[in-house]
């Protein structure tokens, strides 16, 4: 079976969760497209500084070179806030700026006559998950069509809106796979403008 999984999550809470807002990962017979993060030890850091921030998800880094990242290095990744929700007064304390990292544009899923998927879409805006004044406008388009070819049983687009504050600012399309994957490039497709 071939699996697509698209994220666009709402809240942030800190502890556990990463700054991951817009990735996806595919699985067809193996890991195709997924994080590249890890670590051995929680708050070690490899887990602080690479497995829960952006660069080691298939997101969108605008790297903002006078952005205070906090005690994380500077990568051009989701903001970090270190405050953590531990309490549903705290949560609401700290308010929408706090815990708003994406909001759900629009999705949709649709099945062929014999029940079987045929597609998937998730679209989102993602603004609200990089720093202010980083980006005026971070908007990603994920599409997966699942096909009857055994050979190719998924298509997959992404397409990405980023409208940076500053047209300087780089920005970097991210896709982490495994090493024999380099070997299908049939699978993979970028357009840049």
């Amino acid at each position: 079976a071939v699996c697509l999984f698209m994220k666009l999550g709402e809240k942030y809470s800190a502890n556990h969760e990463h700054r991951d807002m817009g990735q996806f990962q595919i699985f067809y017979r193996r890991t195709l497209a997924s994080e590249s993060g890890f670590y051995d030890r929680y708050g070690a850091p490899v887990d602080m500084h690479y497995s829960k921030q952006t660069i080691a998800h298939n997101c969108i880094l605008i790297h903002d070179p006078s952005e205070d990242t906090l005690h994380i290095p500077n990568t051009g990744g989701q903001k970090y806030n270190d405050k953590e929700c531990r309490t549903l007064d705290m949560w609401l304390a700290y308010g929408k700026a706090h815990t708003d990292r994406a909001g759900i544009l629009g999705h949709e899923d649709g099945t062929h006559s014999d029940g079987s998927p045929a597609y998937a879409y998730l679209a989102g805006d993602l603004t609200g998950a990089y720093a202010e004044g980083k980006a005026e406008e971070v908007l990603r388009y994920m599409h997966g069509v699942f096909t009857a070819d055994a050979v190719h049983p998924l298509l997959f687009f992404v397409y990405d809106r980023v409208t940076a504050t500053d047209g300087e600012m780089k920005k970097t399309f991210l896709l982490h796979f495994i090493a024999d994957f380099l070997f299908a490039p049939h699978f993979f497709m970028a357009v840049f403008k």
